[in-house]
């Protein structure tokens, strides 16, 4: 595991959070791609897993930079209920404001729902979602700033494209769509495009917030290199769908094929 510390700070805020409810802490998934050996979050996942007495958190050891994709898929084929809730390694739940229960709320009152995201806080920025609409355009795919309107019920969602990458989602539909493999970074854009084709209706809603606790790795760390590859992937997606830019909300061309 590249970022031990991220992953035991995560799963401490979710039994700050579960611990002490009625139905006890739902189960964790951790599929670790590291570079290292994971012995550190080996021995944390013991001890939590010690301490309440069941395998609540189960941890999947995965060959060394497996990739974000493969890493999610392999999980998603392991969740054991009907939805999901998808957490980067350095998000933190927060006490009153990552009512994940809300998310799957709606999509229960809204069967069309597929996916329902929350928003993200960082310590610099009070609120963010990254959602919107993505579609292809010319010999781009472009991202827009805009909603479908909101969700019936629910003021504080609305219907979009693409979301951050925190959100509750149906567990067969997900299957349906999955991850591309190939792309071991740079997936983002290639999921919400494909579930969109694939006809899966997304919604996002700002009353959802988890902490994204930013962690800047040192450039010369082998994890920091492996991460400078988004260009590689983002580009690699793009043939895959012979086009040749990426444009993010702002406009700019984030990434392109000469």
């Amino acid at each position: 595991m590249d970022r031990p510390n991220c992953v035991s700070t995560l799963v401490n805020s979710l039994l700050a959070l579960y611990e002490a409810a009625p139905g006890g802490v739902p189960p964790v998934l951790v599929a670790d791609d590291g570079t290292d050996e994971g012995a550190e979050v080996e021995e944390y996942v013991s001890e939590v897993n010690q301490r309440l007495g069941t395998e609540v958190v189960q941890y999947w050891r995965l060959p060394g930079d497996s990739g974000l994709s493969a890493c999610r898929n392999f999980l998603v084929d392991r969740v054991q209920t009907p939805y999901f809730v998808l957490l980067d390694d350095d998000f933190v739940l927060e006490l009153g404001a990552t009512e994940v229960e809300r998310l799957v709320q709606v999509m229960r009152a809204h069967p069309e729902l597929d996916i329902v995201a929350g928003g993200l806080r960082t310590d610099e920025v009070a609120f963010y979602d990254y959602a919107g609409k993505i579609g292809v355009e010319g010999d781009a795919i472009r991202m827009r700033e805009g909603d479908d309107g909101p969700v019936e019920g629910f003021p504080q969602c609305r219907k979009v494209d693409v979301t951050a990458n925190f959100f509750a989602a149906r567990t067969d539909r997900i299957r349906t769509v999955r991850w591309d493999d190939e792309l071991k970074l740079g997936e983002h854009q290639d999921f919400f495009l494909r579930a969109k084709w694939a006809g899966l209706h997304v919604a996002t809603c700002r009353d959802v917030v988890v902490y994204h606790k930013q962690v800047h790795a040192d450039p010369q760390t082998k994890y920091k290199r492996m991460r400078m590859r988004e260009f590689q992937f983002l580009r690699r997606m793009l043939a895959k769908h012979n086009l040749k830019r990426l444009i993010i909300y702002s406009g700019a061309t984030y990434a392109h094929i000469p």
